[in-house]
């Protein structure tokens, strides 16, 4: 049995082909593609953000109005840099170096009196409208009374007259009218008192 070689077994000759074939046979088309399928690609790199050719231009804008190269409210000629007060950094909007009285001098007050000019101009926000709107009107066919201008508004009441919008008259005497401005004007204070300053979370644009 040791003089045998390794091809044959009792005489019987052994075929390794098949064994070979099973070994060096090369995947079909149809096996690759099906392979191809379940194979994981590679991850694709991202993309480098496209950089906007208007931020330079943005940047050498906004230098003009905020930090220590600002404009200022009187020429260089006319006013150093150095006499504008430190506590003026240029941070905020509208800030010039103008504080002769050092209104802006404690932070707390700072904050405070920026609170105080955000509701002035909420407040006068909603009177430009109430003056605008009915004079519009009364112009476009809506009669708002004979004239319809803020000025002359409250003079009805005093004469004894009502406000007519819509051609409709409006049973509101200047007893009324008061009592209304107190309930709804105080109201709003009241309720902006209640809930302090704080004003971030309750209007838009507060900056």
């Amino acid at each position: 049995m040791a003089a045998l070689a390794p091809s044959k077994i009792l005489g019987t000759q052994l075929n390794f082909a098949g064994s070979s074939r099973y070994a060096t046979t090369t995947p079909t088309a149809g096996a690759q593609k099906i392979v191809s399928l379940f194979k994981k690609k590679p991850a694709q790199k991202p993309k480098p953000a496209a950089v906007s050719s208007s931020s330079p231009d943005i940047s050498d804008e906004l230098a003009k109005w905020y930090g220590p190269d600002r404009r200022i409210f009187l020429p260089d000629g006319l006013l150093d840099r150095s006499e504008v007060p430190e506590y003026l950094t240029g941070e905020v909007a509208g800030d010039y170096g103008y504080d002769p009285f050092g209104l802006g001098k404690k932070p707390g007050d700072f904050a405070k009196y920026q609170a105080y000019e955000l509701i002035h101009a909420r407040w006068a926000m909603l009177g430009a409208a109430g003056a605008v709107i009915p004079e519009a009107c009364n112009k476009f066919g809506a009669n708002c009374g004979p004239e319809a201008v803020w000025f002359k508004t409250g003079a009805l009441l005093l004469d004894g007259n009502t406000l007519s919008y819509f051609g409709n008259s409006i049973p509101i005497n200047l007893v009324v009218a008061v009592i209304a401005e107190v309930v709804l004007v105080g109201g709003a204070e009241y309720y902006r008192i209640i809930n302090g300053l704080d004003l971030e979370d309750k209007l838009p644009s507060s900056r």
